[in-house]
């Protein structure tokens, strides 16, 4: 809670001067608080107030595979002030599915123009000019429909290892 009297010394022109290095470094690198709101990390040995001098931050790709952070005061050793922070962080490999590909360096280029020319011939091509986007989308669709067809038949797919870059 903000109290104007305790408080008032840490927006002062030399307080902000000083923690501007800071907030421009967290900026820069779009950092995140882990560490949950309002949780204390130290207990002042005399007063026995709760205060949060520590802070946790991380990047938004650390964010995402963060399964854990907290203070632990069960785990406090004995005569210290600060309470140890426990982060968990899932660091598991995701395992990602070759991707199967067209291999067009094994194709017989002679049969796949062959086939080519065969279904863009069947296709509805356009006896007069086009007229509307209507008719472009029509024919872009027949095109792309018979090179597809054409693919499909005569370019092998193939499946790259997963050791290939």
């Amino acid at each position: 809670m903000w109290d104007e009297e305790c408080n008032h010394h840490l927006f002062t022109d030399q307080a902000l001067t000083l923690t501007q290095p800071l907030l421009d470094v967290i900026a820069s690198f779009g950092l995140e608080m882990l560490l949950p709101a309002a949780t204390p990390t130290l207990q002042a040995s005399g007063t026995k107030n709760f205060t949060r001098p520590d802070n946790v931050f991380g990047s938004d790709s650390l964010e995402c595979r963060l399964t854990s952070c907290d203070v632990t005061p069960e785990l406090r050793p004995p005569k210290t002030d600060h309470f140890p922070i426990s982060t968990s962080i899932d660091v598991s490999v995701h395992h990602e599915e070759s991707e199967r590909c067209h291999n067009f360096r094994n194709v017989d280029w002679p049969e796949f123009r062959h086939t080519l020319q065969e279904q863009l011939a069947s296709a509805h091509a356009p006896t007069r000019e086009i007229q509307s986007m209507e008719d472009f989308n029509s024919i872009l669709t027949s095109v792309m429909q018979a090179v597809e067809y054409t693919i499909d038949v005569h370019v092998p797919v193939s499946t790259p290892t997963p050791y290939t870059k």
